[in-house]
């Protein structure tokens, strides 16, 4: 399980959170919305360990995360997370199969993977083969950055099948404006717009139980 508790991010003079608590459970499909700046890719990158500027408490199965050493969340990150970000993660060096099968032995493929260059790839065809590579990895929490953007409505609604069928034993959570996705599971929306028709929680508001 995942608990933010009174977290604070500033960026420059910029307030990002302002006691942000949220609580996720070990399993379930939840996305973050809210207009470009309201903090969707910086809370993924706070829930991912990789910003560590902040205040506040973040535990993860009651470890409190903040104050680790740097291997100590090196290793909790190999361990629980994986993040893929809008631009998907290939390495260029490598084949598109080699990217597919680099640290997972079972990857879901939604592309076959093929012995060629990943330079010229479409960007829903990168998406495609990093979330197969992710999902194969079969970590306890998925993190996503706007992964159906790019992506035709079949590949996005195979996705999202796919999606939610993880979500019933692991923690998917998605940063998303796609409203062909947000239908299959929970809404938080971030900022000020509690009055949207997806929102029922507004992060000054407290915790989701």
């Amino acid at each position: 399980m995942i608990y933010l508790k009174s977290i604070h991010k500033k960026i420059g003079n910029t307030t990002v959170f302002s006691d942000l608590t949220l609580r996720f459970p070990d399993v379930g499909l939840y996305f973050l919305t809210g207009d470009n700046g309201c903090g969707k890719t910086t809370l993924l990158y706070i829930l991912a360990m990789l910003d560590r500027d902040y205040t506040g408490d973040y535990l993860l199965d009651g470890e409190k995360v903040n104050g680790l050493t740097s291997e100590r969340l090196d290793e909790l990150r190999r361990k629980n997370i994986s993040l893929l970000l809008p631009k998907g993660n290939l390495i260029d060096f490598l084949t598109v199969r080699e990217n597919v099968y680099l640290d997972c032995k079972a990857p879901k493929n939604f592309l076959e993977p093929e012995d060629r260059s990943v330079l010229g790839l479409s960007g829903g065809e990168e998406i495609l083969y990093a979330l197969s590579n992710e999902l194969g990895k079969n970590k306890k929490i998925l993190l996503l950055d706007e992964v159906t953007s790019s992506l035709s409505d079949k590949n996005a609604d195979k996705v999202m099948q796919i999606l939610t069928d993880y979500s019933s034993s692991h923690l998917v959570i998605m940063a998303s404006h796609d409203e062909r996705a947000m239908h299959k599971g929970s809404i938080i929306r971030l900022g000020n717009e509690a009055d949207s028709e997806y929102s029922y929680f507004n992060y000054r508001q407290s915790v989701i139980d």
